[in-house]
């Protein structure tokens, strides 16, 4: 991320490190004075972090220092995270027990409940009437700016619906895709030259500056000439992405972690806030308040403030106060990958190595051949790629493997230590999870037909057979 979130990182090795468990684990190891040298450390490199943030726009060698400073920042994580492990194994083998918070009335699970379609049939089909009703006769001009869509059967369909208009009537279509304006247009397709980089950023400063307020900052002037020369020429994107620059600085730095890490989902994914929240939580991106406030609670803060910022959209309610989804805006997407590198990197047919500093990692098919694609999917699917996951990842925090295929959980799942959220969802043929899941300490959520356990530290461990 652009070298902005050292800081943030720093704070959270100190505050595992001030922890009553590493504490106990310390003095037991005998490295208690080892931890209080690393946190002595920490907290004078901390002191300085973030004067040097706000310069490191305009140092090449400042930013690359600061890169630096954050991997070894991760690698302290890891190694606390397994102090933390052991302690708690140790509590666990004491008590003989690990409990689990059981969400709703049933006394071993919760289902987590998903809505596939928007409209019924009917309703669906009611609507259309309508549509044909208010366009019978009428003259009308349709605009469908900025499409991505390439799938000529759906664009057909459409076009069925908007017979009934008078002669003359129009329908306009804006596209970055050249492959979907020849689906879909009827007359020669119109190229629009992108701006030059001058009035780009011309434009980019009139959209996030007040008059002259450019000159008070520039860090953020720095950091819009890199936006600028990512979007293409296209004024749409400069436009919004240059009113989002302030409201993202504006962010608090934990909440600027938890909108770059949401670059590593797909450009129109619908999010849900349990996953969501979830996935922050594994990454030890959200932050206790001190008041026992529950880190959900603490979550569905952070969803909303972001939604009252317009870094999310298109709100859908599905369980009333419980569970809904949101998407983000392609555009806004466009920013958070921007503010994700280098951690965040999306691979996709044509990535032939992962750079060092990437710490997230997810994988994009909308560039793969065809034939590929599906033998990735595939791959994604299988027993052998979660072993080759266990194997490869020793400090992986989330595992995704939703929709996979395989009977049976591998038992080596039990020595991912820094294992916090693991979906199973979607799996139709898993019929027994492995007794080792229950060494899996740090685990937080577990997410399986369709239904989820959240796993406190302290309590029973759940031996599913199903």
């Amino acid at each position: 991320m652009v070298e902005s979130f050292a800081f943030a990182i720093a704070d959270r090795v100190l505050g595992k490190l001030g922890s009553a468990l590493i504490q106990e684990v310390g003095l037991a190891w005998g490295v208690k004075t080892e931890l209080e040298e690393l946190n002595d450390t920490l907290s004078t490199i901390r002191a300085v972090l973030l004067d040097a943030e706000e310069k490191q726009a305009t140092s090449h060698q400042l930013r690359d220092w600061l890169g630096k400073l954050k991997v070894g920042f991760y690698d302290a994580e890891d190694i606390v995270d397994e102090f933390e492990y052991e302690a708690l194994r140790q509590k666990v083998v004491a008590s003989g027990s690990f409990k689990t918070k059981q969400e709703g009335d049933d006394p071993l699970l919760c289902p987590s409940f998903r809505c596939d379609e928007s409209y019924s049939d009917s309703s669906m089909e009611q609507l259309q009437s309508h549509l044909r009703n208010a366009l019978d006769g009428e003259k009308f001009l349709l605009v469908l700016d900025d499409v991505w869509n390439t799938d000529r059967e759906k664009w057909l369909k459409l076009k069925d619906l908007l017979v009934d208009g008078a002669s003359g009537s129009k329908i306009l279509v804006t596209t970055r895709k050249k492959s979907t304006a020849s689906i879909m247009g009827t007359f020669p397709m119109q190229e629009i030259k992108g701006l030059s980089h001058d009035d780009c950023l011309s434009l980019f400063v009139k959209c996030a500056f007040r008059d002259g307020e450019d000159k008070q900052y520039p860090t953020l002037l720095k950091i819009g000439d890199q936006i600028v020369e990512k979007c293409a020429g296209v004024p749409l994107a400069v436009r919004s992405l240059g009113s989002l620059l302030l409201s993202y600085y504006d962010l608090p730095y934990h909440l600027k972690q938890c909108f770059a890490l949401c670059s590593l989902f797909p450009k129109d994914y619908e999010f849900s806030n349990v996953v969501l929240i979830s996935t922050w939580m594994a990454e030890g991106l959200i932050h206790s308040s001190g008041q026992n406030a529950k880190m959900e609670d603490i979550g569905e803060r952070y969803i909303n403030e972001l939604l009252s910022r317009s870094f999310f959209q298109d709100v859908e309610q599905l369980i009333l106060g419980v569970l809904y989804t949101f998407k983000m805006h392609d555009l806004v997407h466009d920013l958070a990958m921007f503010f994700a590198q280098p951690e965040c990197l999306i691979l996709n047919f044509h990535s032939k190595d992962i750079p060092k500093r990437v710490q997230h990692a997810a994988f994009s098919d909308t560039e793969w051949p065809k034939e590929e694609c599906k033998a990735l999917k595939f791959l994604e699917k299988s027993e052998s790629f979660v072993k080759a996951c266990i194997l490869r990842f020793k400090c992986i925090r989330i595992l995704d493997l939703q929709d996979s295929n395989f009977e049976a959980l591998p038992k080596s799942i039990g020595s991912m230590k820094h294992l916090r959220f693991l979906d199973l969802s979607g799996n139709k043929r898993i019929k027994k999870l492995p007794n080792s899941i229950c060494n899996l300490n740090s685990l937080q959520r577990l997410e399986i037909f369709g239904f989820f356990v959240t796993w406190y530290k302290t309590l029973d461990c759940i031996r599913a057979n199903f």
